[in-house]
């Protein structure tokens, strides 16, 4: 999907087939740690969309009527994923994540709706989330950089994935079945990536979790310290210079999942 269309209205720019054949490639093995994703992908609840280094108003549309489908399918786990192209020259992890930011501050600054009363506005509550269009999401940045946390390399380009708080419906961060789903990914995540999960992972609502923290984390287990580079709640904010993110060490072969 782009913006306002959907599906075979959407031609794809020539790299993209080799990024989403990738990209579908890892999601798609039995062993990736994220086992609700590759159920979701295998089910064709994923949604794709593509982005460049500047995203403005078009990803931000998208992202709009991504979210009122999911709204009308509750009972799946929809996610969207936002490809961007392959870069010319190698880029460090320190790039990806000023890019990573600079692109939700973007999302953010051209958001129709406020920021939701129930969700903090306050990156160092345990309670915010980035939010758009009135839904707290889930973020997740993967990039080609990543050499250690092998989960986070999902392809040739930057990769933004973005799963509606809703869709983790069933799997509650205090619920039985939530407990176990983190377990049985945690041992996952030992298996993929070369390095135990990073210690900045936690349970969203936790008194001690800063959910911004998981977003954009680096290829090593440093902790994650400062403040979020986030700060725009839709009043035109700026992101924070301060911040340390760690040691920077169906169309054109989509038949699973969605344009």
């Amino acid at each position: 999907m782009l913006g306002d269309r959907i599906g075979r209205a959407v031609q794809p720019p020539d790299w993209f087939a080799e990024s989403y054949e990738i990209f579908q490639a890892i999601v798609s093995n039995p062993a990736y740690p994220c086992h609700f994703g590759s159920a979701a992908e295998s089910r064709g609840e994923l949604y794709y969309t593509i982005a460049d280094s500047c995203p403005g108003q078009t990803l931000a549309r998208t992202l709009q009527n991504f979210l009122a489908s999911a709204r009308l399918a509750a009972r799946q786990r929809r996610n969207l994923t936002i490809f961007f192209p392959p870069d010319e020259r190698p880029l460090g992890i320190t790039d990806y994540q000023e890019r990573f930011w600079s692109t939700l501050e973007a999302l953010s600054e051209a958001d129709p709706s406020p920021w939701p009363e129930h969700i903090s506005s306050q990156p160092d509550s345990p309670d915010w989330e980035f939010c758009f269009a009135g839904e707290p999401i889930f973020v997740f940045c993967g990039a080609p950089c990543y050499r250690l946390r092998s989960s986070r390399n999902l392809g040739p380009g930057m990769i933004i994935l973005m799963q509606p708080r809703s869709s983790f419906f069933g799997i509650e961060g205090d619920s039985r079945a939530g407990i176990e789903a983190r377990k049985k990914t945690r041992e996952r995540l030992a298996q993929w990536d070369q390095m135990p999960a990073h210690p900045d992972l936690g349970v969203y609502g936790d008194a001690a979790n800063r959910e911004w923290k998981q977003y954009a984390l680096p290829d090593s287990n440093s902790r994650v310290t400062g403040k979020c580079p986030f700060l725009n709640t839709g009043a035109g904010g700026l992101g924070n210079p301060d911040v340390h993110m760690g040691d920077t060490a169906p169309v054109n072969g989509c038949e699973s999942g969605h344009w």
